[in-house]
């Protein structure tokens, strides 16, 4: 059963990060930041992210149990409607900031905002999870973290420039949160 959670889990991280690997690239092409401000501010913002997915998942799981699996209606909902009411499409903008601490906050300020609809698919999935495997997933996530930057900055090392996919917002996305709903909702009953 670990093992089929840390695949879900790895799925999930995937597909639910295209948007941040996009940011970072973005971030890392931008000659007014430098590598260190990049990889802590996307440090900070996806810890505050992750932390707030797996308190959430763990009270949540802590205080209504037996109801956990009905927080599958949100990623559910949530693609049901991406893929009725698609917008069209829009590019990244980041705000400019002045000095290594305001640019490491722009940053962190993204990640965080981008951790928004992520939080909607992690708190329902950590919900579900026990002790341990919220551990051994939070350490999984740390690392995945890292490899994150890793890719953001050796695209942009090896690229002159990158197009965002939009299908990747437009359909696969949605798709990914119609399935984390039906699994955590299937998991309950299941369960």
């Amino acid at each position: 059963m670990v093992e089929v959670i840390i695949v879900v889990a790895f799925v999930l991280f995937a597909f639910t990060h295209f948007d941040t690997v996009i940011a970072l690239i973005a971030f890392c092409a931008d000659q007014e930041y430098g590598s260190s401000e990049v990889f802590l501010g996307h440090y900070l913002g996806f810890a505050i992210g992750l932390l707030l997915a797996v308190i959430g998942g763990l009270l949540f799981n802590e205080l209504l149990h037996s109801w956990v699996h009905l927080l599958g209606i949100i990623p559910l909902t949530l693609g049901v409607l991406s893929i009725l009411h698609r917008l069209p499409e829009t590019n990244l903008i980041h705000r400019r900031a002045s000095g290594y601490g305001g640019r490491i906050g722009v940053v962190a300020a993204t990640g965080i905002g981008l951790s928004g609809e992520n939080l909607a698919v992690f708190i329902p999935f950590f919900a579900t999870l026990g002790l341990l495997e919220v551990i051994v997933i939070f350490i999984l996530y740390a690392i995945g973290g890292g490899v994150l930057y890793l890719v953001a900055s050796t695209v942009v090392r090896y690229t002159f420039s990158v197009v965002h996919l939009s299908w990747i917002d437009r359909w696969l996305v949605p798709i990914v949160l119609i399935v984390t709903g039906v699994f955590i909702m299937g998991s309950g009953v299941l369960g």
